[in-house]
């Protein structure tokens, strides 16, 4: 009953404030002086919180019925291209410094592309929010992509505070959320799941590169044969 307790104050508070964005906005689109470039910006603010509200359903949908992923021989390189497409306008929103760094010939992995992509939005999440609640901090993020041996590694660093160490294993645990904001807790841990449902893992770190002392996040992956 707590436990069943905690995830109901997580879902009400993550679903009540982007329900109440969207109405909000929705309100202020039935103004006859509106112009149009607010328009426009409300009807932005409108989707990206009805997104917001679609990644929360599918987090959820995830945990309660952890997918078995169909392995295969994937283009990690190819993935790795377009993540970052997708997550480009964002990223320069914020002002990020953002480095990609993807080794040439980056070998194929071994996986399930929709759920990858899953993992590296989850990880990528965890570093803008990050980013967005210190905001005294270096604006600065990176992702390298590497194969290591029998392993692919991609690797997000930042700039912020850092994971303490006593927290690297139970930010991994359902429901638990470093964020001021709070949150449901959920997408790390699913994120983890699916890669070690792929024979991979995704592990904390200690930072290794000094423009990014904050947190290290690594997505092992086999290696195609």
């Amino acid at each position: 009953m707590e436990t069943l307790a905690r995830l109901m104050g997580r879902i009400v508070h993550d679903f009540n404030n982007p329900l109440a964005a969207i109405i909000g906005f929705s309100d202020l689109l039935r103004s006859p002086n509106l112009s149009e470039e607010k328009r426009q910006r409300f009807i932005l603010r409108i989707h990206e919180q009805a997104l917001r509200l679609g990644q929360l359903v599918e987090t959820m949908a995830h945990y309660a019925n952890m997918p078995s992923p169909d392995l295969a021989a994937i283009d990690l390189q190819r993935t790795l291209t377009d993540f970052m497409a997708l997550r480009q306008a964002g990223i320069e929103a914020m002002k990020i410094q953002y480095e990609v760094q993807i080794e040439t010939d980056l070998p194929r992995a071994m996986g399930e592309c929709g759920l990858v992509s899953r993992i590296l939005h989850a990880v990528q999440n965890n570093l803008e929010q990050i980013l967005k609640e210190n905001p005294d901090a270096p604006k600065r993020g990176c992702m390298q992509a590497r194969a290591v041996e029998g392993e692919v590694w991609v690797d997000f660093m930042d700039s912020g505070p850092g994971v303490p160490l006593e927290m690297r294993e139970q930010i991994f645990e359902p429901f638990v959320s470093t964020r001021r904001a709070g949150g449901l807790g959920l997408g790390l841990t699913v994120a983890r799941a699916l890669a070690r449902k792929m024979g991979g893992d995704l592990q904390v770190l200690d930072p290794y590169v000094a423009a990014y002392p904050g947190a290290c996040f690594r997505l092992v992956l086999k290696k195609a044969s």
